[in-house]
Parts: structure tokens; C-alpha cells; sequence
């Protein structure tokens, strides 16, 4: 998983961009970079989304296939509509060349609802959330909804309920390996790290909308919407990425909700879906692109090496 100049036990991070022009969505594009240098970024479009229009607005990948799944919106209003719904579309992405494969292409209308996150669950389903409430599940193999769970709410006595606003407004989740479901609430004055259902997801699952406080994020984030959270499949880690001034990439305590800077992403925009790659996911050397990643001296140092290296293989074949 780690590639020649970046250090080991670094793991790989996915984020889409949508790029946005005058009002409708104009494209998306997937960005590829390494934890431990989030400046660096490998981008390339989305192809094969079956409407234009729709916005790749949360990742995730599938435990039990190691497949990248995004979830596109389709917005209406950008055509001229004004039903007020959403179709929302699961697709497989290959995360090399960010080619789209619709899992179903007449979705899943949805009252709009805001922005949403996506994760994964233990029974192999996809669990939506957004920002309005909403808490569904989709079947990754047929793209159907599998249930429509209890809306999210705070539970009784939970600190969220005195915020300026008492409902949560959870736009990024993420799913640990013991099965509990982590989420943020960025709504502006709350930035708020939660729990959905029980920790381990048990006995109260994620189907029943509770949400728990655990902590402020310590983050205030420009874009109430603009942020992303996983937990590593590998290390456990909890990744987030948020925009306080710029595109940044953060670790979250899981035990207080903490966010702590791990570095800038090198992207200008808005960023949305984010996922971390499991185990056995590889990147082709060619595809790695090591030399801008080692950046500033260590590239400079390499560059000289190369020269080097270069002239005294022509003063040895000039002396044969």
C-alpha cells in the first residue's frame, strides 16, 4: 500500500470534488492521496454517471468486496424542476481510472433532504444519513432500498438538545470494525462529533436514529456541508477532512470527538464523498507517482542524484 519516498503504514484516502458551474453540477472528480502526504493528490473524472447532473456526494468502500461504491444525487431543480426530491444512485468506481458502473439507474427518490453521508454496515447494507434527518438503507447488489429507519434525533437529555438548533445535522459517517457507527454533525455552532446507536451497534442499532454526543471537534468548519468522515478498516484510525480556510485532513479522537491537523489536501473546491481503502487495495507503481511526493529538499536532492548519476554513466561508457 505504501509507495517508494512516503512512509510506512500510510494508507490510502479517497475524496470526490464536484465541480459546480454557474449553479448545476458540471462534473465529478475522485482524488487519490497518501495520509501522510495529503498535499499531494492524484486526480482523475468520474465517467459513466448516468445523469450529468448528479453529484458524487459520498464514498465508501465494501468490506466484503473491497469494491469503491459512491453515492450520486440527482438533483432536479437544476433542470428546472421544483418536486423537491432527490435520486439518489449507488455505482461501483474503479478508483484508478474513476470509471462509474451504476448498480441501478432509476435510484431512489427521496424527499431532498440536504447533503448525506454513506457507510457500510455490518450486514453488508448501505446505511444513508444527510442532513435534514434522513436514515435509510440501500442493498449495494441491487441498489433498491432495503428500510427506511427512524429519522436522527438526539436522545433524551443529550447536550445536542440545547444547541441552537436540536436537530442533528449529520452529513459524514463512518462504520469501525466492531460496528459502531461514528458520525458529525457540522451544522454551524454545533461542530459536534456523535455516536448512531450503541457503541458495537448494540442493542440499539443504528436503525433507530439515536444519536449521542461525544465531543466538539475542536474544528469550526467553513462549509457546513463540505466534510468527510472513515474509520481504517486497517489501523482503526479515524480520518476526517473538513474545510477550516482550506481543504484539511484530520484525525479524530474517537473517545472525545478531537480533531487534530494532519495537513492541507492539495485541492482548490468543494470536496464531498471520502472513504479509506482497505488492506489489500494496491496502486500500480507507474500510478504512484513518487518523486512530487517526496517535495521541496527531498525532490531537489533526488533531481541532483538522477543528474549524477546520468553523467557518470557517460564518462564510463566515454572511457570504455
Amino acid at each position: 500500500m505504501g509507495q517508494f519516498g512516503w512512509p510506512p503504514g500510510a494508507e490510502w484516502l479517497f475524496a470526490t470534488q464536484v465541480i459546480i458551474q454557474s449553479g448545476p453540477v458540471a462534473g465529478n472528480e475522485l482524488w487519490r492521496f497518501d495520509s501522510a502526504n495529503p498535499g499531494f493528490v492524484v486526480d482523475v473524472p468520474i465517467t459513466g454517471t448516468v445523469n450529468a447532473l448528479d453529484t458524487m456526494a459520498a464514498l465508501d468502500f465494501r468490506p466484503s468486496t473491497g469494491e469503491l461504491y459512491g453515492l450520486g444525487v440527482y438533483d432536479d431543480i437544476y433542470v428546472g424542476g421544483s418536486s423537491g426530491n432527490h435520486v439518489l444512485r449507488l455505482y461501483r468506481i474503479n478508483p484508478l481510472t474513476g470509471a462509474a458502473t451504476v448498480v441501478n439507474a432509476a435510484g431512489v427518490t427521496v424527499t431532498a433532504t440536504g447533503s448525506y453521508g454513506m457507510s457500510f454496515n455490518s450486514s453488508d447494507e448501505v446505511r444513508i444519513v444527510s442532513s435534514g434527518g434522513l436514515n435509510i438503507r440501500l442493498s449495494p447488489t441491487t441498489g433498491n432500498l432495503i428500510g427506511t429507519d427512524t429519522d436522527l434525533a438526539f436522545v433524551a437529555g443529550d447536550p445536542g438538545l440545547g444547541m441552537s438548533s436540536p436537530v442533528p445535522f449529520v452529513t459524514a459517517i463512518g462504520q469501525d470494525a466492531a460496528g459502531t457507527l461514528w458520525g458529525i454533525d457540522s451544522r454551524t455552532n454545533h461542530d459536534i462529533f456523535v455516536r448512531i446507536g450503541d457503541a458495537n451497534g448494540a442493542p440499539t442499532s443504528p436503525n433507530s436514529g439515536e444519536v449521542h454526543t461525544i465531543g466538539s471537534l475542536g474544528v469550526n468548519p467553513a462549509a457546513d456541508y463540505n466534510i468527510g468522515l472513515d474509520i481504517s478498516p486497517v489501523s482503526g484510525t479515524a480520518y476526517a477532512f473538513a474545510s477550516a480556510g482550506s481543504d484539511t485532513l484530520y484525525t479524530v479522537n474517537l473517545g472525545t470527538g478531537a480533531m487534530t491537523s494532519v495537513g492541507a489536501i492539495g485541492s482548490t473546491g468543494a470536496l464531498e464523498g471520502f472513504a479509506v481503502a482497505p488492506a489489500d487495495f494496491t496502486v500500480p507503481a507507474a500510478a504512484q507517482y513518487p518523486v512530487p511526493a517526496l517535495g521541496g529538499i527531498g525532490t531537489v536532492s533526488l533531481l541532483v542524484l538522477l543528474a549524477a548519476m546520468g553523467m557518470w554513466l557517460v564518462r564510463r561508457r566515454m572511457s570504455a
